[in-house]
């Protein structure tokens, strides 16, 4: 019968320790999302098994063997509560052994504490390794909204002849700007994903008013990923994309959403504003995966031609866009970058009492050669210079620079802008400098359209002066010697707010 002794114990030891360290190596090499949980769940049975199977075992040497010269048993009473398997006959005095080993080894307290602790172990295993077993695990990694894309669309005219029916004319395909949500999903688990359907739940939708009141019959129907209604029900509603994309396991992917309005005019400046909560369904999944909350315009760029045109016009008008803007600015997203520009213009732009800076305007000049001013408005505040330019064009011109200077009563450039007149010009704010400008001007200037140039500048330091006069020049891009300040006409505008 085998017997514990130290030898056993330390081999126990060793076999416990080659174990727990080859396991442990297997997780560093291959982590703990990629290691298999079933002969993970082995390896630390293995362990327990090899360090406690040696104390199960009896200690002590072998009981000796009894011969025929062994003393028989003195008469009287003989206490036998406590024997195990053993025979005594008095009479005869012979002592017989009698031994029941599986028996003993289940009656072994030992023994019965190491099987409760197998069994707890291997419950464990069974339900650390079941729900692992060929299933996915998809997280979001990030999400952001993303650079204006290009979305397929047709344009098309809706209206009647004389008092016949109203009827739709398609004009052909036109490309619409959208603000794509960019997703990054990562599967951690050991089967593949599928997500089925994208749900947006817009919690704002509203539309800035036209204030220059432009417009024409033209309309778009842009081919989103999520068409929402022309005209929104009340908030909040929930419109649903299905889909079709695969996430691989351990593998993470990417991939977009565009979302805007199914139908929407393009000879108008008005703009939509939009915030939702995006979520995905996958097709194992008890609850769906959620992406989080964006707000953009709808179509990019919109929001930007209503402000630079709407200034100075209509004030009721800017008063309730301004409102709009304040809502739309409250409400916690990521937003897109116009939408987050505008929300700081408007804030600059718009009085404690809800009303819109007016600008001051410089008398139009008459027609000038190529390239040059001959006409402006300015608004400037504490914290934003705002100036929309009037030049002459030609394809022809040579390159020019926009030069401005804010002038105190003593004749003193306070601040100064230059900036490239170019086709490429973005929606970006300009810096605006302290004293006159250096060097040539490489940075664009904020925006460009056939009319003229818009110019957003920020101060570093506040713009502390009540009013200055402003000068507006278009001069060479290579000009390094600039112009006396007493060569352009200048105009007086005091601070707003």
């Amino acid at each position: 019968m085998l017997r514990r002794t130290a030898k056993k114990v330390r081999i126990g030891r060793a076999v416990a320790f080659v174990a727990v360290a080859a396991l442990a190596a297997y997780f560093s090499l291959v982590g703990l999302d990629r290691a298999d949980k079933l002969a993970s769940a082995i390896s630390v049975l293995v362990a327990i098994t090899a360090l406690g199977a040696p104390y199960l075992l009896p200690v002590g040497p072998p009981p000796s063997t009894p011969d025929s010269s062994a003393s028989s048993a003195p008469p009287g009473p003989v206490n036998i509560s406590y024997s195990q398997g053993v025979q005594v006959n008095q009479a005869s005095g012979n002592v017989q052994h009698n031994s029941w080993p599986f028996i003993s080894l289940v009656l072994n307290p030992k023994v019965m504490i190491f099987a409760v602790v197998a069994m707890i172990a291997i419950v464990i295993a069974v339900l650390y390794v079941k729900p692992w077993a060929a299933t996915a695990d998809v997280r979001l990694v990030e999400y952001s909204v993303a650079s204006p894309a290009a979305v397929d669309g047709t344009s098309f005219e809706v209206g009647s002849m004389g008092d016949g029916p109203v009827k739709r004319t398609d004009r052909g395909a036109l490309e619409v700007s959208a603000t794509p949500i960019d997703i990054t999903v990562k599967n951690n688990g050991s089967a593949s994903a599928v997500i089925v359907e994208a749900a947006v739940e817009v919690v704002f939708a509203e539309h800035l008013e036209d204030c220059a009141q432009t417009g024409g019959p033209l309309q778009v129907e842009a081919n989103y990923d999520v068409a929402l209604p022309q005209d929104p029900p009340a908030r909040p509603f929930t419109v649903r994309h299905g889909m079709r994309f695969e996430v691989e396991p351990h593998r993470s992917e990417r991939f977009t959403l565009t979302i805007g309005p199914r139908e929407q005019g393009i000879e108008s400046w008005d703009a939509r504003l939009y915030v939702a909560n995006v979520s995905l369904k996958l097709d194992d999944a008890d609850h769906p995966l959620k992406v989080g909350r964006a707000a953009w315009v709808a179509q990019s760029g919109d929001g930007y031609d209503n402000l630079n045109a709407g200034l100075g016009r209509d004030e009721p008008c800017l008063r309730r866009n301004a409102s709009v803007l304040a809502q739309f600015g409250r409400l916690d997203a990521k937003r897109s970058e116009e939408a987050a520009i505008l929300v700081e213009r408007w804030a600059h732009l718009t009085t404690q009492d809800g009303s819109v800076h007016k600008p001051t305007c410089q008398t139009e000049q008459p027609y000038q050669p190529e390239r040059q001013v001959y006409g402006y408005c300015a608004i400037y505040t504490k914290s934003l210079l705002f100036v929309d330019v009037s030049i002459t064009s030609s394809g022809e011109a040579p390159e020019t620079d926009l030069l401005l200077r804010m002038i105190s009563a003593d004749g003193v450039v306070r601040h100064s802008v230059r900036c490239r007149v170019t086709d490429r010009a973005t929606a970006r704010d300009v810096p605006l400098a302290a004293g006159d400008a250096k060097g040539v001007g490489v940075e664009p200037c904020s925006d460009k359209d056939q009319n003229g140039v818009t110019l957003y500048a920020y101060p570093e330091q506040g713009l502390g002066e009540d009013e200055m006069f402003i000068s507006v020049e278009a001069i060479a891009a290579d000009t390094r010697t600039l112009p006396d300040t007493n060569a352009a006409p200048t105009t007086l505008v005091k601070r707003s707010g």
